[in-house]
């Protein structure tokens, strides 16, 4: 049941830190687990990055205070623990910050809380709401970095990955343990294989063909121009439409599908001698039965023989579902088609039809292919401010990628068994990634901080600056066969534009943060432009810079402040942002042509 705030014997209030905001009560409460659980009871909405105190009165001073986010907070010198070690609030603690400085530990999601006064107990949730995003974007933001991450290292692992190489296992055990993890997914198998031989993935192909004149089909225009200049042999060029299998997901199922096949096989071989060996071994202590030894050790062949026989029933079974698919049509003529190596597209990774063959797959290899997210890459419960920064730079590298350049392994991600494991880390400062394009080389620099000497530089870290702002979020090198072409830098600025950029107020009254962008195309230098002669190293490297923010509405289109050498560009999850790329091979077009405009 819903309960108002009037009608509780206490009150809660968040107080903002500044003098022109309105005090926040919380204003419904539950004495139901079910109801705070559906988030049917939310008390109070805040806004992110909003730094409020907490007051709490009642009228018995044995009442405790649970919030969520108290073990988050830096200080809890206002606050008690309780015999668990959980803090709580007593009223007349006066009011407790929740935040430190600038820290606000509030991150948009749903925080709860709960009252104990007596023997009753009171629930609520605080809503944290986005300061800039909806709810449906920021939704999107985390879901989409999340993928973005996978697709990388997924991208990585191709190179490495060959559903060929199926390791022949030595002894029954270690093809037991793989046979247990087929068993496990054998009701997604087999619907799989049943979907795929009815319904696999098909294109239209159209090609023109010559035909006995009468028959019933469509000449169009190029038909008809194919026909100018033949003599009439009483036959007409016609478009005709067939349905086509050859597709980079089918080619590479039926690949998938042959080594699953080969290794079900020889499991079955495997099981079966074993099994052979078992009954043997059985026989001959049938006529030992007085030991005891004996006789445990042939009940336990007894067992062992029950298990083998259900793992051969699985073998079986599985062989028959993916017969169905071997004697398709399009299957046996795929089969012709293969080039020995088939690539894994993103259809295969994103279609579950064709996802659980490829975790089929993984789990017979003898080092397990897999991409795994280090734990402390946790979406959810990260700044929103944070996340941006992150998924701006996977927005970039991506743009690389459709742009034609191929990734190296960054240093985030860490190759395991010969790359059949992907591990990845949190991307920490001064991370890079390499691309390459033919003779091109892109450096994508994470959060680097930038050194204040030329002496402290180096050649794949090219520049540093003359200002104290040295941190922006990106840096993107351009390097053409081994030499230092300049950069763009980037910085993510999760706020309004006027909290970042305003070309009205005078110079003393900019943002702050305007002067850091301004510095980044003032400020930094590198002895290593265009190889490092005199005349270069007197120039400024960095031919752009990006303030990259979420704007919508009248802070949604780009700027373009060529005074300064800067851009104001927005972008926003779950829209297409394509003008990301367009900006993103025109900035690449002036770095590589300003040698030439300049004599360098």
């Amino acid at each position: 049941m819903v309960i108002p705030s009037d009608q509780v014997p206490f009150r809660l209030t968040f107080v903002p830190r500044s003098s022109t905001s309105a005090p926040i009560p919380v204003s419904k409460f539950t004495d139901s687990m079910l109801e705070l659980r559906n988030h049917s009871v939310v008390g109070a909405a805040l806004i992110e990055d909003v730094p409020y105190d907490l007051m709490f009165t009642a009228a018995s001073m044995d009442a405790r205070l649970y919030l969520d986010m108290f073990d988050s907070l830096p200080t809890q010198d206002r606050l008690k623990l309780d015999p668990n070690n959980v803090p709580y609030m007593v009223p007349g603690a006066g009011s407790v910050p929740l935040y430190v400085g600038d820290y606000v530990p509030w991150i948009p999601s749903l925080y709860y809380l709960s009252v104990r006064v007596g023997g009753d107990i009171y629930y609520s949730t605080i809503e944290i709401r986005s300061k800039l995003l909806t709810e449906d974007q920021l939704r999107q933001l985390r879901d989409e970095l999340r993928r973005d991450v996978e697709h990388f290292a997924f991208r990585l692992s191709r190179r490495f990955w060959d559903v060929e190489g199926v390791h022949r296992s030595d002894g029954p055990q270690a093809e037991l343990m793989k046979l247990d993890r087929l068993g496990s997914m054998k009701s997604r198998l087999v619907a799989a294989a049943i979907e795929l031989a009815d319904r696999a993935n098909v294109k239209i192909d159209r090609r023109y063909d010559w035909v006995q004149s009468g028959t019933s089909a469509k000449v169009d225009a190029t038909a008809q121009r194919m026909m100018v200049g033949r003599p009439s042999d009483h036959s007409v060029v016609v478009l005709k439409r067939e349905l086509s299998y050859d597709l980079p997901e089918n080619r590479w199922l039926i690949s998938a599908v042959q080594a699953l096949v080969r290794f079900l096989e020889r499991s079955e071989d495997t099981l079966m001698n074993y099994d052979k060996r078992l009954q043997n071994q059985i026989a001959e202590l049938t006529s030992y039965q007085r030991s005891q030894h004996n006789v445990h050790l042939m009940n336990q062949h007894v067992r062992a023989r029950t298990d083998i026989h259900r793992r051969l029933d699985l073998v079986r079974k599985l062989r028959s579902a993916l017969r169905i698919l071997v004697e398709t049509p399009w299957y046996r003529t795929g089969q012709r088609l293969l080039t020995g190596t088939e690539p894994i597209t993103h259809v295969v990774v994103q279609d579950p039809r064709y996802r659980v063959f490829l975790e089929a797959v993984r789990a017979i290899r003898a080092d397990d292919f897999e991409i795994r997210i280090h734990p402390d890459y946790t979406i959810e419960w990260r700044q929103t401010s944070e996340l941006y920064e992150v998924w701006t730079f996977m927005q970039i590298a991506k743009c690389l990628l459709a742009q034609g350049f191929e990734p190296a392994i960054p240093p985030n991600v860490v190759v395991i068994g010969g790359g059949r494991r992907f591990l990845v880390n949190p991307m920490e400062s001064g991370n890079t990634w390499e691309f390459m394009r033919d003779d091109l080389v892109i450096r994508l620099a994470y959060d680097l901080t930038l050194p204040s000497r030329a002496h402290q530089t180096t050649r794949d870290q090219p520049l540093f600056t003359m200002d104290r702002h040295n941190r922006p979020d990106g840096i993107l090198s351009v390097f053409k066969n081994d030499l230092y072409y300049g950069s763009l830098v980037f910085d993510a600025k999760y706020r309004r534009v006027h909290k970042f950029w305003d070309l009205s107020s005078a110079p003393g009254n900019r943002p702050p943060a305007m002067d850091q962008i301004c510095s980044y195309a003032s400020a930094c230098r590198s002895p290593h432009l265009y190889g490092g002669s005199d005349s270069a190293s007197r120039l400024r490297p960095v031919m752009e810079v990006w303030a990259i923010h979420p704007g919508r509405g009248r802070d949604g289109q780009v700027e373009e402040i060529q005074d300064y050498s800067v851009k104001v560009v927005p972008l926003v999850p779950g829209e297409t942002n394509a003008h990301l790329s367009v900006l993103l091979q025109a900035a690449l077009n002036t770095i590589l042509s300003y040698p030439a405009s300049v004599g360098a």
